[in-house]
């Protein structure tokens, strides 16, 4: 809202097309101790959504074993993630691997990959 000098006041809209990708945010450390505090890594999107899927999440641990994976699932949900767990056992506080494959919404992909510390 603006207003003038005369006091006249003013509001408009404006509609924003997103045509490239947007922006996410991937943590490098959380915390699975069930205090409802980073208890899950996965990918979030941004201020503004650019992103339509995660395609696929994948965790490995130093040997570079697959320990964790899920495929096809909304960003932002943490339950959708990584939970910390191997096997149904808390996995040891350490540094892993991820590859992240999103799928955005103008129809393009991509692959980032990196670290996280999951800590105890």
């Amino acid at each position: 809202m603006a207003i003038s000098s005369k006091r006249c006041e003013a509001t408009d809209r404006v509609e924003v097309l997103i045509e490239g990708k947007g922006d996410l945010i991937i943590p490098n450390v959380f915390t699975p101790n069930q205090d409802d505090k980073n208890d899950f890594f996965t990918v979030f999107p941004n201020e503004v959504n650019g992103i339509d899927i995660v395609n696929e999440l994948t965790i490995y641990n130093r040997s570079g074993k697959i320990i964790f994976r899920n495929n096809s699932f909304d960003p932002g949900i943490p339950e959708l993630g990584w939970n910390g767990t191997v096997n149904g056992s808390l996995a040891p506080s350490g540094i892993y691997y991820y590859a992240a494959d999103v799928l955005f919404i103008n129809g393009e992909s991509s692959v980032y990959t990196g670290f996280v510390h999951l800590l105890h």
